[in-house]
C-alpha cells in the first residue's frame, strides 16, 4: 500500500480518473464511470496561488495545497496540508519541487518529499516524463517502476487557446489516489499559469486577517 493522504483513498484494485480543468471554474475529478468524486477549488492567499481538494461525497476538504512562501514565488515549489490547514508542524503531508525549472518545456522532473523528509536529499516520489509531450509517470524514489500514469490532452486548438485541459490518471492498486490527483493539479499549476477568478473560484484572502475579503 502507498498511503500519503488517507487509507480510504487506497483502493484494492486499479483505478482511473479524469481531471477536467476549465480556465475560470472549479476543476472536476470524475471516476471511470463518470461520477464526480472530487472537486478542486482555486483561490489566492496574498500573492500565493493555492487550491483545496474537496471530497464530493462528504463535502469535506481533503488537501490544501499552496505555493511555498518560504523559498519560491515562481510556482515551482508547492506544499500540501491535511484538510484546510497550513500548519507545517502538524498537518504538512508533502512538498513537491520542480527539479529543473529551466528544462520544464522539454522534460518534466518533480521531486516529492514527505513531511518527515526535511533535508530533501533524496525524494520519496518522482514525477518524470514530458508534461507537454502529454505523458508523465509517478514512481517511488528512484525506482523505475511506475505506480501511476498521468496523461494530458489539450483537446483542440480552441480548448488549448482558452486554457482548458483534460488529464487522465491510471493508478495502481493500493496507491493513494488523492495524492496522485493532487500531483496532477500541481503539475498543471507548475506548467500553466491561470489566475483564479474571485467570482467563480472563491475569494481573495487578506493576509492580515486571514479571512475572506471582498
Amino acid at each position: 500500500m502507498t498511503m500519503v493522504v488517507d487509507r480510504r483513498y487506497c483502493a484494492p484494485y486499479e483505478t482511473a480518473f479524469t481531471v477536467d480543468r476549465p480556465r475560470f471554474r472549479s476543476t472536476a475529478v470524475t471516476d471511470a464511470g463518470g461520477a464526480e468524486v472530487m472537486q478542486v477549488k482555486h483561490t489566492m492567499f496574498s500573492y500565493l496561488e493555492q487550491f483545496v481538494l474537496h471530497d464530493t461525497a462528504s463535502r469535506r476538504p481533503v488537501l490544501n495545497v499552496q505555493q511555498s512562501p518560504l523559498k519560491d514565488t515562481s510556482g515551482t515549489r508547492w506544499e500540501a496540508f491535511r484538510g484546510e490547514s497550513t500548519d507545517r508542524r502538524e498537518q504538512l503531508l508533502f512538498r513537491a519541487v520542480m527539479a529543473s525549472p529551466s528544462l520544464r518545456f522539454s522534460a518534466t522532473k518533480v521531486h516529492v518529499f514527505l513531511a518527515g523528509n526535511r533535508r530533501e536529499q533524496a525524494p520519496d516520489f518522482v514525477v518524470g516524463g514530458s508534461f507537454f509531450g502529454g505523458e508523465c509517470t509517478v514512481s517511488r524514489g528512484n525506482s523505475p517502476v511506475a505506480i501511476a500514469m498521468i496523461s494530458r490532452d489539450s483537446g483542440n486548438e480552441w480548448d488549448a487557446g482558452r486554457g482548458k485541459y483534460t488529464y487522465t490518471a491510471e493508478i495502481n492498486r493500493g496507491v493513494d489516489h488523492a495524492f496522485i490527483l493532487a500531483l496532477i493539479v500541481i503539475l498543471d499549476k507548475m506548467h500553466n499559469y491561470s489566475p483564479p477568478s474571485r467570482a467563480s473560484e472563491g475569494t481573495r484572502r487578506c493576509d492580515r486577517c486571514r479571512s475572506s475579503c471582498s
